[in-house]
């Protein structure tokens, strides 16, 4: 991930971005994994981008999550998400690893709920004068 992230070229200020999957895949220990995640969202930041990423990983049958939710808590420079909370494994997840549509569903509102809290979004998302 952090090789795509260094050769991104394009001319995004936002970066939203779920980790977890594939390195608890691998079995990455939690210390390089959540190396690696800080390195990523250190160059995204230096290209001047507004980080968002999952506090929690989604929750799955096959992992315990509880070393890499701790780990990336120490994240610094990003806007934390929790996406794991309202996510029901059972009912969300395609294949027992990849989110079904409802799924995706659930992720893409705890990062719309953060990014409304945050007073990011109502300003973008405010209707037209008429």
């Amino acid at each position: 991930q952090l090789a795509a992230i260094q050769a991104y070229s394009g001319g995004a200020s936002v970066a939203l971005w779920l980790v977890c999957a594939n390195d608890l895949k691998r079995g990455t220990p939690a210390d390089v994994f959540v190396h690696s995640v800080q390195a990523g969202v250190d160059v995204l930041r230096a290209r001047g981008m507004t980080v968002w990423l999952n506090r929690t990983c989604i929750p799955f049958p096959w992992a315990d999550t509880t070393a890499y939710n701790q780990a990336l808590a120490g994240i610094t420079g990003a806007r934390l998400v929790d996406v794991a909370a309202g996510f029901d494994a059972a009912t969300m997840l395609a294949d027992g690893t990849h989110p079904n549509d409802a799924g995706h569903a659930a992720i893409a509102n705890a990062y719309l709920s953060a990014m409304r809290r945050r007073v990011w979004l109502p300003l973008i998302t405010k209707p037209p004068p008429t």
